[in-house]
């Protein structure tokens, strides 16, 4: 029963009750006239009254149908069929009564047995996602409430109660605003530390959102989190811009807020378990030194959400030298139309279609250093000519495949990819074959998941890894979890430490302080520093690989320390004392090789990621246009070359990733 029926079966009771009330009353008047004590006629009446409650009324049936019949009249005989069926219906409001104090009881127990340190978090949605993360509640450090707009099974909820999680049945996107308080009022939101809006539908979770945060009335607790679930790109862009304009963008940045998109944290989760360039990182020490030649090769298999959220990521991950060649191939059975909802992620004019082959298109060379070539291919992977596009596909210039992923759900279907790869793979390159890594999604069937993990050796499965399904990742530990934010927050620190004179003011420095510079943010500027994070990992594995420790050490101090620092940290700032023209002047001189080189990386990485969320460059003859967010435009989208032109006062930013790469290693030592 949801709370609405709650409401209405409550009122039903008491206007039953009330009803039952004065119709007993009222056959009390009749039928105790005869006694000439008015006070003791009065006590009969309500002697009477309570009885019939406790389901033993003075006057019973039989005395009832007797007084009616004694000189009837249609008043009398009327009330008295009254009064049978207010006999009956009086105890069952009692019992009704009874149940409902007995449930405050319980919650009043409940409140009193909680503990005063406990977690508080409030879940909207109960579906399979929520119920995989109620596994990993725990009862005694968590207070959970659940929200649910349909009831569950009574089996399901005392299941929850055991495990002292409380759950709710309303439906919070279709309360009247007079409602929502007292709604909001039982789950004690302005307590709550998390939110966590998981119903199946997006507009859902966006309605919601908007009853919790209203323009009028926000119900969230300063400092909280709310994460809100959408796999939608249009509703996505929908809730960002509430969120970054609602009320002027200030009253809502009193609580965090983060964007969940399932298919994009299993993503996320298989580039960080098997990185996007293992296939170098484990490559000889002569190749590993020379990220320039590290090829990324991609291999997509399946081009739904998960296998469009592999190609978006790897655009972020790819970038390890400013002019690596990132060629990424996409095999599915209706390429067709899931490449066309794929590109709306981008700008119209992003990719440029190759004039030989439809199918084959490269990011525009003049949004970003190096080359990006996506090629989408139309083909039932089941049938045998799969092996002869493979082999067409590895015999240009790209070479073998370094990396594959196999986003097929069908269990019969992946398996046979995998076996046809696997064989492909060892074939094509007898010496290193083994070492491309074969990611394979399996979230339909456990058993081939376990068998798969295995990893028997000499099998056909033999280094197959599988793609975590949601339920691997999906805890409530994963999700508030605070490394990944924790780096995004240093990052945008950086930023806000960053001086262009020597008076400059300090940045943040206490985690408050990091906190609300971090709240003060738009959706999309947290987003990007998000994904300069998820980078610096790559950069880091980069840097180890092509100079070592010591040799990066010795490339990094001169740029931090020393009369010619390009930026100095001093008294809790980043100071740079170069002009613009300065700085450039600098940068390109022929010593300051591996600057330059870092700078370029980090611009082409940012320009892939930001093309990647829709933004585009102005016209050609609108470079010195400024940055508009409500447009997705930015004249910084373009070559370092053109950048040293058209935006030269931004290219010192781009060394914000060296930066916390070299906080790390101040820090280490």
């Amino acid at each position: 029963m949801n709370e609405w029926e709650k409401v209405r079966t409550n009122k039903a009771i008491r206007v039953l009750a009330a009803i039952s009330i004065v119709v007993i009353a009222l056959e009390g008047i009749l039928y105790y006239a005869s006694y000439p004590d008015v006070f003791f006629r009065i006590l009969m009446i309500f002697q009477n009254i309570i009885k019939a409650f406790t389901f033993k009324a003075s006057i019973s049936l039989e005395d009832a149908r007797s007084f009616m019949l004694e000189n009837p009249t249609p008043f009398k005989t009327g009330l008295g069929y009254l009064y049978m069926l207010g006999v009956f219906a009086a105890p069952f409001c009692t019992v009704a009564w009874v149940i409902k104090w007995l449930e405050r009881l319980f919650k009043f127990v409940f409140w009193l047995r909680r503990p005063e340190d406990a977690q508080h978090i409030v879940i909207f949605g109960y579906n399979d996602t929520v119920r995989q993360l109620l596994k990993s509640a725990d009862g005694k450090a968590q207070r959970v409430h659940v929200v649910c707009e349909k009831e569950p099974s009574a089996e399901e909820r005392y299941r929850l109660i055991r495990r002292k999680i409380r759950l709710h049945s309303f439906d919070l996107a279709k309360a009247e605003e007079p409602e929502v308080d007292k709604l909001l009022k039982e789950l004690e939101i302005d307590e709550a530390k998390y939110i966590l809006l998981f119903e199946d539908s997006s507009i859902r979770n966006f309605s919601i959102l908007q009853a919790l945060a209203g323009r009028e009335k926000s119900h969230l607790a300063e400092g909280s989190k709310v994460f809100c679930r959408c796999e939608d790109e249009g509703i996505g862009r929908l809730v960002e811009s509430y969120y970054d304009t609602a009320d002027g963008g200030s009253k809502h940045r009193r609580f965090d807020f983060e964007i969940i998109d399932l298919p994009q944290l299993q993503v996320r989760s298989m580039y960080r378990d098997v990185p996007l360039h293992s296939y170098w990182l484990n490559a000889d020490e002569e190749t590993r030194r020379k990220p320039e030649d590290w090829r990324t090769h991609l291999l997509i298999l399946g081009f739904g959400k998960v296998g469009q959220q592999a190609l978006l990521q790897a655009m972020n991950l790819g970038p390890v030298h400013s002019e690596n060649p990132i060629v990424i191939d996409v095999i599915d059975q209706d390429v067709d139309r899931n490449r066309a909802l794929f590109l709306n992620h981008f700008s119209p004019d992003a990719f440029v279609p190759d004039s030989a082959d439809p199918g084959i298109c490269r990011l525009d060379a003049g949004w970003a250093d190096g080359q990006l070539t996506l090629r989408f291919h139309k083909m039932d992977v089941r049938y045998g000519a799969f092996r002869q596009l493979l082999t067409e596909l590895t015999g240009g210039p790209e070479g073998n495949f370094t990396y594959v992923v196999s986003s097929i759900d069908q269990p019969d279907t992946g398996i046979h990819c995998i076996s046809e790869l696997w064989r492909f793979l060892r074939a094509a390159d007898r010496t290193r074959g083994q070492d491309v890594p074969i990611l394979a999604r399996m979230d339909s069937d456990l058993r081939l998941q376990q068998y798969l993990k295995s990893d028997a050796e000499g099998s056909m499965i033999e280094g197959v890894r599988v793609i975590r399904p949601p339920e691997d990742i999906l805890t409530l530990a994963n999700l508030f979890e605070a490394e990944t934010d924790s780096s995004a927050k240093q990052c945008n620190a950086y930023y806000a430490k960053m001086t262009f004179d020597a008076e400059g003011a300090a940045g943040p420095e206490t985690e408050k302080e990091i906190q609300d510079s971090w709240n003060a943010l738009t959706l999309f500027r947290r987003n990007a520093n998000r994904a300069a994070a998820y980078h610096n990992t790559v950069l880091r594995d980069v840097l180890d690989c092509s100079l070592g420790e010591q040799g990066k050490t010795d490339a990094m101090r001169p740029l931090f320390e020393g009369e010619d620092a390009l930026i100095r940290w001093e008294d809790g700032t980043w100071h740079f004392t170069l002009s613009d023209e300065e700085f450039i002047e600098k940068v390109t001189l022929p010593d300051q090789a591996f600057a330059r080189e870092m700078l370029k990386l980090e611009h082409r990485r940012w320009c892939y990621y930001t093309a990647s969320i829709g933004w585009e460059p102005p016209a050609e003859n609108g470079r010195d246009v400024r940055k508009n967010d409500a447009l997705r435009i930015n004249p910084c989208i373009t070559s370092w070359a053109d950048l040293l032109r058209f935006q030269p006062q931004t290219t010192k930013y781009d060394l914000m990733p060296l930066m916390a790469e070299w906080e790390a290693e101040v820090r280490r030592q």
